[in-house]
């Protein structure tokens, strides 16, 4: 597979499943944890538990997807951090912290469910990822949106 199959590959990853982790989690904090409301109550066909799903497995896969983009750009972050182009790159770090914020306030809490029936701390970190999941939504679609070229460009670079 070539290098350029592969990014695009890894960013249309990244699209769809920032976009269903985005879609999913904006759906379980605005329907289920919004008010007293009935978690077998059925969305979309899914009631509350299938929600969770895919969220988490969406959120999996943005990940990975994410761990393979920040590596293959490792190079670009040593450079805006060793020329001090913050600045200049301030939307990019600044999503790229929220993302760091977003996954660890998702993943610690679930770790912490698996091992302990202990509830306040995965509680405030949920409320957390909550909260900075609203700001990762803005970034995530200014982000896209700042791309739309890119995609333009590499699936017209495919078909040649």
């Amino acid at each position: 597979m070539s290098k350029g199959i592969l990014n695009l590959s890894v960013n249309i990853g990244l699209l769809i499943s920032s976009l269903v982790a985005v879609f999913s989690g904006l759906l379980i904090q605005f329907y289920y944890h919004v008010g007293d409301q009935d978690f077998t109550s059925v969305v979309l066909g899914f009631k509350h538990f299938g929600w969770l799903q895919v969220h988490k497995i969406s959120s999996i896969l943005f990940s990975v997807f994410m761990l393979h983009h920040i590596v293959t750009l490792q190079k670009w972050y040593k450079v805006v951090i060793k020329k001090k182009l913050y600045s200049k790159h301030r939307q990019v770090i600044i999503f790229s912290v929220i993302s760091v914020l977003v996954t660890i306030t998702g993943f610690i809490p679930w770790f912490i469910s698996t091992i302990s029936d202990e509830s306040t701390l995965g509680f405030i970190l949920i409320e957390m990822h909550d909260k900075i999941g609203l700001i990762f939504v803005l970034y995530v679609l200014l982000h896209i949106f700042n791309r739309l070229n890119w995609f333009t460009t590499s699936f017209n670079n495919l078909r040649i």
